[in-house]
């Protein structure tokens, strides 16, 4: 068994814990959810080795997930993530900034966090 794998498999597990008690989810899979989805807009906002850092931290199941653009959208914000958020967890828009707000404070404290991450949450969540 590859030990970074798995230590990346339980961090990212830990965010989704912490993103459902902040954000106050029913369960992990919601909560995987909203954090996959913050991250997908922050991906989304970055290019080039940006991406590939914040790639690099997630396991790669999530990882897989998550299409490397070759240039930046900078058309993606705060409200383009609520959207997605409010889509994807079926909430209103209340809801989905509230969750944006839980989302962004789990990652800011997260050893996972890469500074392009740190500076985009502050535009988008």
């Amino acid at each position: 068994m590859n030990l970074e794998a798995t230590q990346k498999d339980e961090r990212f597990h830990d965010l989704v814990n912490q993103v459902r008690t902040h954000a106050d989810l029913t369960d992990a899979d919601r909560a995987s959810i909203a954090l996959e989805s913050v991250l997908f807009c922050i991906t989304r906002r970055l290019a080039g080795d940006e991406v590939a850092e914040l790639l690099e931290r997630l396991p790669e199941p999530v990882r897989e997930r998550f299409p490397e653009e070759p240039e930046a959208d900078r058309s993606v914000d705060r409200r383009y993530v609520e959207e997605e958020l409010a889509r994807r967890l079926d909430v209103d828009s209340a809801a989905a900034r509230q969750i944006a707000t839980a989302v962004r404070r789990v990652l800011e404290t997260s050893e996972a966090a890469t500074p392009a991450i740190l500076r985009e949450l502050r535009v988008i969540a």
